[in-house]
């Protein structure tokens, strides 16, 4: 008798167990990853001009998690939607969690009422995958007419946790002229200059080797005229830091050694030590069999790599500090990383392998220019500052621990009409 009491009470705690997290499960997990909206509904908007396009690591992490007493989640949520969303087209965000909050999901409805009508999420976790979600959003005002997404391996230290991988959106811009964009965040680490060795540095690596297969899949057979554009947080510190040198120069135009080697993962080339001092716009390796031609547009804008992160301000006499010491950790809030990229690959020249014909054949194989191409037509860091000398200022002083990034592209005619006589 005693036996079955004892199996009663605990078939009782386990089916209490499995009802609890399964309301748990229901409650605090946002399953919803996909608009639903009609792509091919006559009103969606459409443009022959071009778009305004942001990336951001929005720093909007599960509830209780911070680096200080508070990083004033809300308030910056609605900073964001009233002060930053209006300003843009396409936007792709990193650590954008919707574990066990709704915030995520009060920006996507605050921004289909904005205009932005389709968007994609990192697909949701349940409690049941002891993982929360990989915290990615794509938002755009354009069609979005395809989309997928991948899993990285689960990572090191707190990524473990986190079912980081990347996102996939083939945006029409207009009816004929599509553009190819990813994002992804990858593994972080946790010092002011990582090393090669760094078991997070290997992680990251075969992260790039994951994504490169991924957007190969997805844009071999892209047409003429529809570029790549690739843009996140990839957390790897692309500015070259010399100890020897005393203070760093904020405008260093060599790379660090891991920055290229991602370059080199990313436009599907062999991952090898390349020498110093490096010019990234001209690394070259060994090609292998999806090569991606893709061009780091804010090192081509500037001809260094920009702090994205941890940044600081020298004042007259020479002291510097640091810009955040809100939201960014104590022991990174001066470090003066670049994480933080956009990088492009070109559309016109790009014609798809089985669409080429054999040197010296006819061209009848050839597809003929598309109507319209995008090309890049600005890229700039969006530090996202807070207006300081309000009347009732923010207790933040810019959106997020890490700087944005912006870019403007245009959609090129290729055909344009002839002047009638």
């Amino acid at each position: 008798m005693k036996v079955n009491r004892l199996l009663q009470t605990v078939t009782v705690a386990i089916f209490l167990a499995a009802t609890l997290i399964l309301v748990f499960d229901a409650y605090t997990v946002d399953h919803l990853y996909q608009s639903h909206a009609d792509t091919t509904h006559t009103g969606a908007k459409v443009t022959y001009k071009g778009a305004r396009i942001l990336t951001l690591n929005m720093y909007m992490r599960p509830p209780g998690i911070h680096s200080h007493r508070t990083d004033y989640k809300d308030a910056r949520l609605q900073y964001l939607i009233d002060e930053v969303l209006p300003h843009y087209d396409i936007i792709t965000f990193q650590e954008m969690f919707a574990f066990m909050s709704g915030r995520r999901r009060r920006l996507i409805q605050e921004a289909e009422d904005m205009g932005f009508k389709f968007w994609i999420t990192s697909p949701p976790k349940s409690v049941w995958d002891l993982a929360i979600d990989g915290g990615l959003m794509i938002l755009s005002r354009f069609p979005i007419v395809a989309a997928d997404s991948i899993r990285y391996p689960r990572g090191k230290y707190s990524d473990w946790l986190a079912a980081k991988g990347a996102l996939y959106a083939k945006i029409a811009l207009n009816p004929t002229s599509h553009l190819h964009v990813f994002t992804t965040h990858t593994q972080a680490s946790y010092g002011r200059v990582t090393p090669l060795s760094d078991a997070t540095v290997a992680i990251r690596f075969d992260q790039f080797r994951r994504l490169h297969r991924f957007m190969a899949e997805k844009t071999h057979d892209r047409l003429p005229g529809e570029p790549v554009l690739l843009q996140g947080d990839l957390n790897v510190d692309a500015r070259f830091h010399d100890s020897t040198q005393g203070e760093e120069d904020p405008r260093e135009a060599r790379s660090s050694e891991e920055y290229l080697q991602m370059l080199d993962i990313l436009r599907g080339q062999r991952a090898s030590p390349l020498p110093a001092p490096q010019d990234p716009e001209n690394a070259t390796a060994t090609k292998a069999a999806s090569p991606m031609s893709f061009k780091d547009l804010v090192y081509r804008e500037h001809r260094y790599h920009p702090v994205t992160f941890g940044d600081v301000s020298i004042l007259g006499d020479g002291t510097r500090v640091p810009v955040d010491t809100v939201l960014t950790s104590n022991d990174l809030n001066d470090s003066c990383q670049r994480l933080d990229y956009v990088f492009w690959a070109d559309a016109v020249e790009h014609i798809p392998l089985h669409q080429r014909s054999d040197e010296g054949g006819d061209d009848t194989d050839r597809p003929t220019l598309p109507r319209y191409s995008i090309r890049p037509d600005n890229v700039a860091i969006a530090p996202l500052f807070t207006d300081r000398n309000a009347s009732i200022p923010l207790p933040f002083t810019q959106l997020s621990d890490h700087y944005g990034v912006a870019t403007s592209v245009k959609v090129v005619d290729l055909q344009p009409k002839m002047p009638t006589v």
